[in-house]
């Protein structure tokens, strides 16, 4: 993998977050985040390949979809299946072993099946790059802060700067 796209995960790895905010990338955290930084860097790598013109941005990882499988906009069932691409087992993505059954998430079942057929397909990433939650509640979803959205548009604006020329949407 280029050394770029290794020094973007690095830098994802090694962020240091406040409140109620999980880091499903970082090294000091369970076994899983081995498996969902490595699915990240499948993706990068394939996106990369498949040189997209498109960036689609959203607000922050659901605790049921990109918190478990590293990729905005999936879900287990998304990153397993063959049929859609990149993505597979065949291509080296995987589930963590927190779920005993593969989850589905809405919002991912939605954004790719609009984008099934898409050649190539968009390049997806968060406006916060982290899973923020409500205060004792891991297993929720909440709006990023201002502060948190500040510390994401350094990611952003690094993701976009390794995959030029891009055009930008919000989702």
């Amino acid at each position: 993998m280029d050394r770029r796209f290794r020094e973007f995960l690095d830098r994802l790895t090694q962020a240091r977050l406040e409140g109620p905010v999980c880091n499903h990338y970082a090294l000091d955290g369970p076994e899983a985040n081995a498996v969902r930084r490595n699915n990240l860097r499948l993706y990068l790598a394939q996106m990369a390949d498949a040189t997209p013109s498109l960036l689609l941005v959203g607000e922050a990882p659901g605790y049921r979809g990109c918190r478990l499988t590293g990729i905005p906009f999936t879900s287990e069932a998304i990153i397993l299946d063959p049929n859609i691409r990149p993505f597979g087992s065949q291509a080296g993505y995987r589930k963590t072993d927190e779920q005993a059954t593969v989850t589905k998430e809405a919002s991912a079942t939605m954004v790719w099946s609009a984008l099934a057929g898409a050649c190539p397909p968009p390049l997806l990433w968060n406006a916060f790059p982290f899973h923020p939650y409500q205060p004792e509640r891991p297993a929720s979803n909440r709006r990023p802060d201002r502060h948190e959205l500040q510390l994401g548009v350094g990611f952003l604006a690094e993701l976009i700067a390794l995959f030029p020329p891009l055009a930008v949407a919000a989702v």
